[in-house]
């Protein structure tokens, strides 16, 4: 990830918004991109993150992370459609957002 983020890892399930205030940083609205870790339908003109676990690099915005990968439109996405070696990150505007406890959000 770039310098100026932050990698995450969720112990247990929560938030976004308490997530922040654990980790001692500000929540801002629409600051966090949470790790796909199971089917769910994503919009076309959702922002996404993927980053390659192998040499490092970061993709990011919707049409850029669509098109390296593969996918395209509003499409039902599961993890088990992202190639290794990349995790694929969706941008979340709620604050109220659960996250799943073993996973990673980029903030």
């Amino acid at each position: 990830m770039p310098d100026n983020w932050k990698l995450l890892k969720v112990s247990s399930k929560m938030t976004f918004e308490e997530l922040c205030r654990t980790a001692g940083l500000p929540y801002v609205h629409g600051c966090g991109f949470y790790e796909l870790s199971g089917a769910e339908m994503v919009p076309d003109k959702k922002v996404l993150v993927a980053s390659n676990e192998e040499s490092g690099e970061v993709i990011s915005g919707g049409e850029e992370v669509r098109r390296r990968l593969g996918l395209e439109g509003k499409i039902m996405l599961n993890p088990r459609m992202i190639a290794s070696p990349w995790t694929l990150y969706v941008n979340s505007t709620s604050a109220n957002r659960c996250l799943k406890p073993n996973t990673t959000v980029a903030i």
